[in-house]
């Protein structure tokens, strides 16, 4: 029978930075609590912010360790609603996310492969174009209405000569 273990506090916040070095600082780290309590598994929990978990993820996934990803507003919520505070708070993030994961509340990243992923990168890139060329076929447009504006007050039509004379004898 497995026993689940999901949430017991082993270590203070550990910091690293987002790069190779930091990712194998983590492990050891990691390997080290591992050692220290003799526990065979470990999950990483995460807040996904933006594209910087990717290269963690990658690294993680490579080395046979699970990740799993907290919703964001229910990092947000849970702490507004233990602590009745609004505020954002990074020292407290990592105890709120170390509780969504004790209790269950978390998914798995799906991080496509092969052709899946070029599909992914793809799409992504044809999405920017399309905003590019909207934008640019925008401007486009105002700098035209901007000329045909600028060109009916700068080119007046002028009266025929005889016209204007006509108009001072009168």
């Amino acid at each position: 029978m497995h026993e689940s273990w999901r949430g017991i506090e082993l270590g203070k916040v550990f910091t690293f930075s987002n790069s190779r070095e930091g990712f194998e600082a983590f492990k050891a780290w990691m390997q080290h609590l591992q050692d220290k309590y003799r526990k065979s598994d470990v999950i990483v929990g995460i807040e996904p912010t933006g594209h910087y978990w990717f290269d963690l993820g990658a690294y993680l996934e490579d080395e046979g360790i699970l990740l799993v990803m907290v919703n964001p507003y229910a990092v947000k919520q849970t702490k507004e609603l233990d602590d009745n505070s609004q505020s954002k708070n990074d020292r407290k993030d990592p105890k709120v996310i170390a509780k969504l994961v004790t209790e269950g509340r978390y998914s798995a990243p799906y991080t496509p492969d092969g052709v899946y992923a070029d599909l992914r990168i793809m799409v992504t890139n044809r999405k920017r174009l399309i905003r590019e060329m909207t934008q640019i076929k925008n401007r486009y447009s105002q700098a035209a209405a901007g000329s045909i504006r600028r060109s009916t007050v700068r080119f007046r039509r002028r009266p025929p000569q005889g016209a204007e004379r006509n108009r001072r004898n009168s």
